[in-house]
């Protein structure tokens, strides 16, 4: 068996395993802290990776110089065209208290209901969380 410090391209594929591996451990440890999320959620296997749906936001978790869970607008709820950078509403929940992230996510399913309401004949929807 080959020493992995003697084998750039083991350590480069180990290194981006481990990775992977981080990003998917961040999600499941929110769901850990947020088990109500369960419910009102979808688990979303993208080319990225997992995401977790919350209808028209999704809690992607990515890595910049570590593991991060950012909450983004869907890009079929918001605008297509637009930027990541003007669909991201909070560049990590993690470090948010308790309080924070539901108020974050409750200001998400009010701007669904709003947009709801002002649509001609549509039933508002009801919030997730």
């Amino acid at each position: 068996m080959t020493d992995d410090k003697q084998n750039p391209k083991l350590r480069k594929k180990l290194a981006s395993l481990e990775k992977r591996v981080a990003l998917i451990e961040g999600l499941a440890e929110l769901l850990r802290r947020y088990p109500s999320l369960a419910s009102g959620t979808t688990l979303r296997e993208m080319s990225g990776g997992v995401t977790l749906d919350l209808g028209r936001a999704t809690i992607r978790p990515v890595w910049k110089d570590r593991a991060r869970l950012r909450l983004e607008w869907d890009r079929e709820s918001f605008d297509e065209q637009a930027s990541l950078e003007e669909r991201i509403i909070c560049d990590d929940v993690t470090p948010l208290s308790d309080d924070e992230f539901w108020n974050l996510l409750k200001t998400v399913n009010q701007d669904d209901e709003t947009e709801t309401d002002e649509d001609e004949g549509s039933e508002p929807q009801k919030p997730v969380f």
